[in-house]
């Protein structure tokens, strides 16, 4: 969205500076090298015709004619924007006042007998804080519902300029200089400030009210333009009924459709509402949650995004491998050719999404991507121009190089398009993934493969309504150039007056200029690249089904050579990324204490009650250690888990006073009056610390990966399990130090009798024995579990997507429903916690927040 903006943006700009080159007279000169070199040069050549006069003094009589002044140079230029809602304002305008004006003006005298030339120097008066001031108004009128400017006229124009300087040549003596010097430089004085007006107003009013209607009239073109052709064939071939067949994508790829259609669920039922609250709701507190959002669980993908980067709004370099997307140049005609460049960007106002949708597949055969928010977004990019010359330009000399800094901000904002991706169902079922693979290699012989299956392409839609509140640009650096200065914010307050008075115009053409030229623009961009990638490199039906690499030989991931595992082994094991996992967890704990503290659920039946009456986790923000998928090189990953800060030495006193072990506390009260009966519970533990480590023996075949078709990897979740040959979790022993349990009990009875029970692991020692035995054995069994129904995956995979996909019984149906649901435990749910881990590694380099 930025980039198109900046473009108007840009040509708006340019064509009011071309606008005023136009109007010089004379030959160009003193033109520098600068944005604003065609006003320099406009100003320079600004001619003032003075009319003739004719002085008597004494017995003399001196005429002066041909006077004309020239050579204008300006030294600030103060703006106002004044909107048509101040009264006693009937239209919007924009208020100038100049000051440190300057000109030469040079003409003829004749005098009895004698004649010759003359000149002068003009300046502001000194009495004056001004040299000139004018009001550019901008007339308002409405075409087809729509507020616009339809003229500018020029008003309350003054000008205070005063000749300080006269020169004679010729034969004049100095005593008839001295005569005449006086009134001819009262005349020039008042005859420069007189015609200067009528001449500023003759320009503004006819070449901006002109350069008015071509806007309006581009505007208008862009709200009121018809639907254009946007489908892009990918071949030179047309559509024919008959000649194949188009697949469908909930048909043919059902495990991307699932999955991107579950996606979008999980995003748009958890975009403002925590997982955390499901769990609330069920113990049915309703009390407000705390600002702070502890990523995801409290506040959604909002809060999520809210707690990752600290105030909503994030910041990026745009890298030199997306050039493509981030260069145009153009030429405006009669002026330069212009070369832009995004390097960086600034969003603010991403944590307040109404709706966001990215790629949701629907029946129509369309991917579906919507954002809308609440507040808008504001977006600062920095621009690099280049502007260079063209014959017969407004602009001329070296190459000029500037950067700017575009500001839009909004108060409103949804951005939605439609795209249409169709294959042609054949080769969809034969095409390598192998190609993909490569693809990514560099090879565009592979890229051409990639995409070959794509039959047609088209974006069927690209929409955005926004309400725009400001669109700025200031120079990143500054040359010293006051005026150059002063004339940016004169065009920001031409930008505030359209945005304030012309709102709904602009939101409008914004939404015609995506809908229309841009869509256009990228539809067609994108049928020229596809068709010239596949002919360039001859793709076709058998060079994308073969692949040289066959099963007879293995190509095993080896995990140490992947960049990113070693890269996240590095940030896990980072001092600021343990200091962002232990703020989260307790932050998860605080939040957590203080909801069930305040609400003190209570579970009632038939009479009977449970009420926790209190919950204390303390210290749970005390992991030393955190390991997840650390490569080796022998085809094995490693996890381990080291938690509590309590050395091996350290006695039961010292856990929790000299130490900081995770300790949980509970306080449970159980009514049962049918009974006549009353509990108070008091459940204790702590642990000084515990460590725990998993390791997994993977081969993963990619010559398999790669001899597996789109049909495959994107029909069935199995076939990404089939490249595995093996895949064995190890589990070593856990270690706890100084493990504590506690149950203190008061039972009431019926007779108001008293029972009080005292029970602690220090008292029984066999208790932590028989706990650490049980903690082993399920760790054990989980192992195992995990083992047994990666094989079955394995064995299912290899079945079905090796090409060789056999008849399966009932009871072979109801095994897959179970692997396939073991498969949904044993990886999403991994998957889900490392999201988590990846979150508390990006938090890394953010700024650490007060809570």
């Amino acid at each position: 969205m930025g980039r198109k903006v900046i473009l108007v943006f840009a040509i708006f700009i340019l064509i009011i500076e071309s606008a005023l080159s136009s109007v010089g007279l004379g030959e160009k000169s003193h033109c520098g090298n600068h944005r604003y070199s065609p006003l320099d040069c406009w100003l320079w050549n600004l001619e003032v015709a003075i009319p003739d006069q004719t002085f008597d003094e004494s017995i003399f009589r001196l005429s002066v004619v041909e006077m004309i002044c020239t050579h204008f140079e300006v030294a600030s230029i103060q703006s106002t924007f004044i909107p048509s809602t101040t009264a006693p304002q009937k239209y919007p305008s924009v208020d100038l006042s100049v000051a440190g004006i300057s000109a030469s003006c040079t003409g003829k005298y004749k005098t009895t007998g004698l004649s010759g030339s003359l000149s002068a120097s003009l300046s502001q008066s000194p009495s004056t804080p001004e040299a000139l001031q004018i009001s550019l108004e901008f007339e308002t009128g409405y075409l087809h519902k729509l507020r616009m400017a339809t003229a500018v006229s020029a008003k309350q124009c003054g000008a205070n300029l005063e000749c300080n300087d006269i020169t004679f040549s010729g034969s004049v003596s100095a005593k008839v200089i001295n005569l005449f010097k006086r009134s001819i430089r009262n005349y020039i004085s008042k005859a420069v400030s007189t015609q200067l007006c009528p001449v500023l107003k003759l320009t503004a009013d006819k070449q901006l009210t002109d350069l008015i209607k071509k806007v309006d009239e581009y505007l208008m073109g862009l709200i009121s333009q018809k639907d254009s052709e946007v489908a892009v064939i990918a071949s030179e071939r047309q559509l024919q009924s008959n000649s194949y067949d188009l697949f469908t994508w909930r048909r043919d790829a059902p495990l991307l459709w699932k999955t991107l259609d579950f996606f979008n669920y999980i995003l748009n039922r958890y975009l403002n509402h925590g997982l955390f609250l499901d769990f609330l709701s069920l113990l049915k507190l309703d009390h407000d949650l705390p600002d702070y959002d502890c990523g995801f669980f409290y506040h959604g993908v909002n809060g999520f995004l809210r707690d990752l980067t600290g105030d909503g709004s994030m910041e990026f370099d745009l890298p030199s491998s997306l050039s493509s997307l981030t260069n145009f140049s153009f030429v405006i005609p009669k002026y330069a050719a212009m070369s832009i460049e995004l390097k960086h960007i600034r969003i603010e106002g991403i944590d307040g999404f109404k709706k966001l949708t990215v790629l949701k597949p629907s029946i129509q055969e369309t991917f579906w991507t919507e954002v809308s928010t609440t507040e808008g977004l504001n977006l600062t990019t920095m621009v690099e121009i280049q502007v260079s010359t063209i014959p017969g330009g407004a602009f001329q000399g070296d190459t000029l190089l500037e950067t700017l800094n575009v500001s839009i901000d909004t108060s409103s904002l949804n951005v939605s398009s439609s795209v249409k991706l169709n294959m042609e169902k054949s080769r969809f079922a034969t095409t390598r993934f192998s190609h993909v693979i490569s693809a990514f290699n560099g090879s565009e012989v592979d890229l051409a493969c990639s995409i070959f299956p794509i039959e047609s392409f088209a974006i069927e839609s690209l929409s955005a309504m926004a309400s725009f509140e400001v669109l700025s640009f200031t120079p990143k650096e500054s040359d010293g150039r006051s005026l150059e200065k002063d004339i940016d914010a004169v065009l920001n307050n031409f930008l505030r007056l359209f945005i304030h008075e012309y709102g709904n115009l602009v939101t409008l053409s914004f939404s015609g200029l995506l809908d229309g030229p841009i869509r256009d623009a990228a539809t067609k961009t994108a049928k020229r690249y596809l068709h010239k990638l596949i002919t360039d490199n001859h793709a076709s039906g058998s060079l994308c089904s073969n692949t040289s690499r066959t099963l007879s030989s293995s190509d095993y991931i080896d995990f140490s050579d992947i960049n990113i595992l070693r890269k996240l082994d590095t940030y896990l094991n980072d001092t600021g990324t343990i200091l962002n996992v232990n703020n989260f967890l307790e932050c998860i704990s605080g939040v957590l204490n203080s909801q069930l503290n305040s609400a003190k659920p209570k579970i009632a039946f038939e009479g009977d009650s449970l009420e926790l009456r209190r919950l204390e986790i303390e210290n749970s923000g005390t992991v030393q250690r955190l390991e997840l998928l650390s490569p080796s090189t022998d085809y094995h990953l490693f996890n381990s888990f080291n938690w509590g800060r309590c050395p091996r030495n350290t006695s039961f006193a010292d856990v929790n006073t000299n130490c900081a072990g995770p300790r949980f506390i509970a306080e449970i009260e159980i009514d049962l009056p049918r009974a006549n009966m009353s509990a108070a519970i008091n459940l204790t533990s702590s642990i000084g610390s515990f460590q725990s480590s998993t390791s997994a023996f993977i081969l993963y075949d990619m010559n398999r990966l790669r001899n597996l078709t789109y049909a495959d990897v994107m029909s069935q979740d199995v076939c990404i399990i089939s490249p595995l040959d093996e895949a064995t979790i190890f589990a070593s022993p856990q270690v706890f130090e100084k493990l504590f349990f506690g149950l203190a009990a008061e039972v009431k009875g019926a007779n108001g009798s008293l029972f009080v029970l005292d029970l602690n692991s220090s008292t029984y020692e066999q208790s932590i024995s028989v706990f650490k035995s049980a903690s082993s054995w399920f760790q054990m069994f989980i192992g195992e579990y995990i083992n047994r129904s990666l094989s079955h995956s394995m064995s299912i995979g290899k079945s079905k997507c090796d090409g060789s996909l056999q008849t399966t019984s009932n009871d072979m149906k109801n095994q897959e429903r179970t692997i396939n649901f073991l498969i949904v435990i044993n990886y999403l749910l991994p998957i889900y916690i490392l999201m988590h881990i990846m979150y508390v590694v990006i938090k890394l380099r953010m700024p650490q927040r007060e809570r």
